[in-house]
């Protein structure tokens, strides 16, 4: 279990209560991390379908008869893709506030402050494996929009 930030001058036990709090906070963030990764993963899921579903049809020759079956999966996908990235950024902002939460109780009530010592790391905001999925939105969003806008223009 977890002990108490000892100081020479008043040793703490946390209370029951301050226990109870920071479990409730701690598993409200790993939900967030695991509702994340499944919003993730379907989006991406998704967008796999879809392109996959464009690429056969373009191989097949459809899009060349129906040209607006093309763009219409193009509008699908660009703005599935716009969701998944304001989906992802909305988690990532709850996330952090979870996590917020878990570190300050943590050093509040933890005498080892695991939590704490390792979101004190330095770390790059953009390498992260959040980060990195907002980013495949992204990739997903100029895809679709350049797959679009070449229906449109190629006579």
């Amino acid at each position: 279990m977890l002990e108490a930030k000892n100081t020479p001058e008043s040793p703490k036990t946390p209370s029951d209560g301050e226990l109870k709090a920071y479990e409730l906070v701690a598993r409200h963030y790993r939900e967030d991390v695991n509702l994340f990764w499944t919003r993730a993963n379907f989006y991406l899921l998704v967008q796999g379908i879809l392109l996959s579903a464009t690429i056969t049809a373009f191989g097949s020759g459809a899009l060349g008869t129906f040209r607006w079956l093309g763009i219409g999966l193009s509008v699908i996908g660009l703005v599935l893709a716009v969701f998944w990235l304001l989906v992802m950024t909305g988690s990532i902002y709850w996330m952090q506030q979870w996590r917020e939460q878990v570190v300050r109780i943590d050093k509040e009530i933890s005498r080892f402050q695991p939590f704490a010592a390792v979101e004190s790391i330095p770390r790059s905001k953009f390498l992260s494996p959040s980060a990195v999925t907002q980013y495949l939105a992204v990739l997903f969003i100029v895809i679709w929009a350049a797959l679009g806008i070449g229906l449109i223009a190629i006579p």
